[in-house]
């Protein structure tokens, strides 16, 4: 999402709140008001000067810049920075574990909403309130799927080949739609995903669409099968890989799902049926 089209976003979607509050600009104290508007338009600021060395080291250690603007991965990475401790790069991915400061943030937060405004510019970047930001971002992705699971059949049943080929039988009746998995169980069938806004060639079909959809707005990872060709693809952070084969989904998975004090463990295989 490009500057004019998050400013765009802000203005057609913000809502009044009949509030002002007082922040020192120009030299002087000021009377602003107090706006609503959508998480998903803000962006996080990478040249925040409170983080700027720990942004520094993470940067020196990738091998290149952080960038949020473009890469939803970035975004996730500034995210682990602002809120984690042990924080450290794992491959190409920023990795750490919640701290003290971090439950006591979400607790507070959980307790309260957001009472205290977060200071942006028109074009969503965030002047003041980053860790704030980067809470609210994190708890829309751990309870955003719960919206999506409504949108369809709930099952709460034990995956298994036979289970996902009768849903997605072209005749069932859970057919259309997704599936949605939970830790060992199948959550819900028939569900609803929300559709990327990218036109990228290899988002011709509602399926990769809604695959890129869901993982831009949640942590989910996607797998979608097209129905016309059976190709697989999988999305994760905003990102889409097309064409792969079983034993390669199935690295990917494990590399995306599994942590990486267990990636040496034998992998046991749930789903025999991955492979095509």
């Amino acid at each position: 999402m490009t500057a004019d089209e998050r400013g765009q976003l802000i203005e057609g979607r913000r809502q009044t709140t009949g509030r002002k509050d007082r922040l020192w600009a120009r030299d002087e104290w000021r009377e602003f008001d107090v706006w609503q508007v959508p998480v998903e338009a803000l962006l996080l600021n990478v040249e925040n000067r409170r983080f700027a060395a720990e942004r520094t080291l993470i940067e020196e250690k990738l091998g290149h810049d952080l960038d949020p603007e473009n890469s939803p991965e970035d975004d996730r990475a500034l995210e682990v920075i602002l809120l984690d401790t042990g924080i450290d790069v794992d491959g190409d991915r920023v990795v750490g574990s919640p701290g003290k400061d971090y439950h006591a943030l979400r607790s507070d937060w959980l307790r309260r909403r957001q009472e205290t405004p977060l200071w942006i510019r028109p074009d969503g970047l965030v002047r003041n309130g980053n860790r704030r930001l980067a809470m609210l971002k994190r708890l829309q992705r751990e309870e955003g799927l719960e919206d999506y699971v409504e949108t369809g059949v709930k099952l709460d049943a034990a995956p298994s080949v036979r289970l996902l080929e009768g849903i997605f039988y072209p005749n069932s009746a859970l057919h259309d739609g997704a599936v949605i998995m939970r830790e060992d169980r199948v959550v819900a069938a028939s569900c609803t995903l929300p559709l990327s806004d990218r036109s990228d060639r290899d988002l011709s079909g509602l399926r990769h669409r809604a695959a890129l959809g869901i993982s831009e707005r949640t942590d989910a990872v996607a797998v979608v099968v097209s129905e016309e060709t059976g190709d697989i693809s999988l999305a994760a952070a905003g990102r889409m890989i097309s064409r792969l084969d079983g034993p390669r989904l199935r690295g990917i998975l494990r590399s995306l799902l599994v942590p990486a004090s267990e990636l040496d463990r034998p992998m046991r295989r749930r789903l025999p049926g991955l492979s095509r």
